[in-house]
């Protein structure tokens, strides 16, 4: 087995030339990660096996003291796992993981392709711990369809919004700032998300810089005046809904319901056979909102390889946070 770190070209080529891929799994989220987290760094590799299979771990990792390391595949729930030319076999995947988890490494987290999760199960085997997950998929077909599987008032939003005269419009590095992220940090205060928990306004920067038309930023408007956002990622015959926001002044005019279906159908035309909206940020009224929508709840298992000394670590924080 032949294993070495690949430079970016090399990791797009290899993820492009596959038949399906996320937008996590291109070199666009890690890059961005790298560039907006001090520590932070790309560690992807390449494993090489005699009878010609080829496996790709995207990865980012951070040192912490004495050369002990967290992974990450990737960070922040991005569908990293493993790529691969052909399925490789459980003592394949045995390898490849003996060489990562090493005495220095703290922590390791794998968020593997969700449609795909299963082929890893035998990580549990190699001391990862699977962990419930879940995200919302629609599979696009035909646009009548997609409008019949929409609940009946997820409809009539949309026929409000569009009686309003809302229009979508796409957004740049500029309006990112000067309108999407003030509907974020509303829309993240009124989910009750922590400050320290938001997304830093240049990560969002950095993703667009990097992602070109594979990251794009749409509005919804009304007569000029953008009430609502979202930032779609898309991978090959995939598209990803993230950090979507709204201004909830705005809310009877249903931007939010208006602008998934325009870009349902953007998916759609685009060639994409799944949409995926995402977790839901343990919301019961975001999960409901995306089944109104037609999205149909997958579950799967992510996978954490936690050292002693990690669990040592996370133990004595408990006790000290609790004084």
């Amino acid at each position: 087995m032949l294993v070495r770190r690949v430079s970016i070209q090399e990791w797009q080529r290899f993820v492009e030339e596959l038949p399906r891929y996320t937008f996590f799994q291109l070199p666009i989220w890690a890059q961005a990660y790298e560039k907006t987290y001090p520590g932070w760094k790309i560690a992807t590799q390449l494993f090489t096996f005699d009878d010609g299979l080829q496996v790709l771990v995207p990865l980012v990792e951070k040192t912490i003291v004495f050369g002990l390391k967290i992974l990450d595949s990737l960070p922040e729930g991005g569908y990293g796992g493993l790529l691969w030319n052909r399925k490789p076999s459980e003592t394949q995947i045995g390898q490849i993981v003996k060489h990562l988890v090493t005495g220095r490494t703290l922590l390791f987290r794998l968020y593997h392709d969700p449609l795909d999760w299963e082929a890893l199960k035998c990580l549990t085997k190699h001391g990862f711990q699977a962990k419930e997950g879940f995200t919302h998929i629609i599979n696009l077909d035909k646009p009548e369809v997609l409008w019949n599987n929409l609940s009946r008032q997820a409809r009539q939003n949309i026929l409000r919004a569009q009686r309003h005269g809302l229009e979508v419009v796409e957004g740049d590095l500029a309006t990112l700032e000067l309108h999407y992220y003030k509907m974020y940090q509303a829309s993240s205060k009124r989910w009750g998300i922590k400050k320290n928990r938001m997304i830093p306004l240049s990560f969002l920067q950095n993703l667009m810089q990097i992602g070109g038309r594979s990251t794009r930023l749409f509005f919804a408007e009304k007569q000029g005046e953008k009430i609502g956002g979202s930032i779609e990622l898309y991978g090959k015959r995939e598209s990803f809904k993230i950090f979507a926001a709204f201004y909830y002044e705005y809310q009877n005019l249903r931007p939010n319901d208006f602008l998934d279906w325009e870009l349902l159908k953007n998916a759609y035309q685009r060639g994409d056979v799944i949409r995926n909206f995402g977790s839901s940020l343990e919301l019961p009224g975001v999960e409901r909102y995306k089944e109104s929508m037609g999205a149909r709840r997958l579950d799967y298992r992510y996978f954490i390889y936690a050292s002693p000394v990690w669990k040592t670590f996370q133990k004595l924080e408990q006790v000290y946070s609790q004084r």
